[in-house]
């Protein structure tokens, strides 16, 4: 996936955060949307994220709160 991101003709918005939402991906073992998400909210500097997804407990930079 990581060859597959990196290629010059693919666009994403920050390839740079979707390579650490993979890294994320695999390390973490979540969903590739929680994921991508968590990568977004991390280089934003957004610490909160309100939802009852229990995955989210595995970032140790976000504090997840159940609405």
């Amino acid at each position: 996936m990581t060859r597959i991101i990196e290629l010059k003709g693919l666009q994403f918005a920050n390839k740079s955060q979707a390579l650490i939402a993979l890294d994320y991906y695999v390390e973490k073992n979540v969903d590739w949307t929680d994921a991508f998400m968590a990568a977004q909210l991390i280089a934003k500097g957004i610490k909160e994220i309100y939802t009852f997804d229990k995955h989210f407990k595995k970032f140790a930079e976000l504090t997840k709160i159940e609405p």
